[in-house]
């Protein structure tokens, strides 16, 4: 008998792993749109509103997978690990109410990015600016005013 290492009746579901430099958002999946359905007919019924509840807390308790896309590419959805999505949104300040909006989210890791970029940016342009007052292009109160512009001072 040949040794397979398939499961049968089993699904083998591979979870991505989220990169913390890029946004993600969390798409609605069918048992979103399932448990919403059941809690809108539950409400109209006459034990609707406790068993809505309940039925929206098992939900929440149980789902072991997030359904989510990247927000640069929002035409691929792929699952990862409820824990690892619980991280993500920690790091990213998302939380219930926004985690399904495509919003931008930044890192302290991005702002030291664009803070160092900026920087080195204004000392190219401070460079630039004392090549053009050594030139005699511009005045030293010009060279001055636009130094203390750059450097923020």
């Amino acid at each position: 008998m040949k040794n397979n290492n398939n499961q049968r009746g089993s699904i083998i579901m591979e979870f991505q792993q989220l990169d913390p430099a890029k946004s993600y958002y969390r798409r609605w999946s069918t048992a979103d749109y399932v448990i919403i359905g059941l809690a809108a007919v539950g409400f109209v019924s006459v034990f609707g509103i406790p068993v809505s509840v309940l039925l929206f807390v098992i939900y929440r308790m149980s789902e072991s997978k997030i359904y989510v896309s990247d927000i640069d590419n929002r035409s691929v959805k792929f699952w990862v690990r409820k824990i690892d999505w619980k991280a993500y949104c920690e790091t990213h300040g998302k939380n219930m109410f926004n985690s399904y909006r495509p919003q931008r989210v930044t890192t302290s890791q991005q702002e030291a990015a664009a803070a160092t970029n900026t920087q080195n940016n204004n000392l190219d342009q401070l460079a630039k600016l004392k090549e053009l007052l050594d030139q005699g292009v511009l005045t030293q109160e010009e060279f001055d005013a636009k130094k203390k512009q750059l450097l923020d001072l």
